[in-house]
């Protein structure tokens, strides 16, 4: 992603129906509501952050440290499928508050503040041997598809 910090990206993930509606409610990045926080000044995670997150369970990742994990996102519509637990949620979100993820799933970190400019999320059952799968916001209008 060759994106100047203020430019705004799409990114979606894989999640639970009540992660897209929270992220909705919230406009962040975590799902958290930030109004408790005036003057709070997001920024993108620490390359240190996003190793940890990357390695996860293996080795010294957020999993064996009482961190919280912090929200990732893909470029990939494939691994927000794969890691779906009934929905699919799409952010659009400026550069400046993301770091590179991992790799191998085109992913991005964030931190739980991070703001969000705008989120649609739907509905998503894994399909069967169909091959051809969209995501569809409401009123019919497709936001990912093959």
């Amino acid at each position: 992603m060759s994106a100047k910090p203020d430019d705004v990206v799409c990114l979606c993930r894989g999640c639970r129906p009540e992660t897209g509606e929270r992220l909705a409610k919230s406009m962040t990045a975590g799902g958290y509501d930030t109004s408790g926080t005036p003057g709070l000044e997001p920024y993108a995670p620490s390359e240190e952050e996003a190793v940890r997150q990357v390695i996860g369970g293996s080795g010294s990742g957020f999993f064996k440290s009482n961190l919280p994990r912090l929200p990732e996102f893909t470029t990939s519509i494939h691994w927000a499928q794969t890691y779906s637990s009934g929905a699919i949620v799409c952010i659009a979100i400026k550069r400046k508050f993301l770091t590179k993820g991992s790799v191998s799933e085109c992913g991005w970190i964030a931190r739980h503040e991070a703001p969000l400019v705008k989120v649609a999320w739907a509905p998503y059952n894994k399909p069967h041997s169909s091959g051809k799968t969209a995501l569809v916001g409401k009123g019919g209008k497709h936001l990912i598809g093959d």
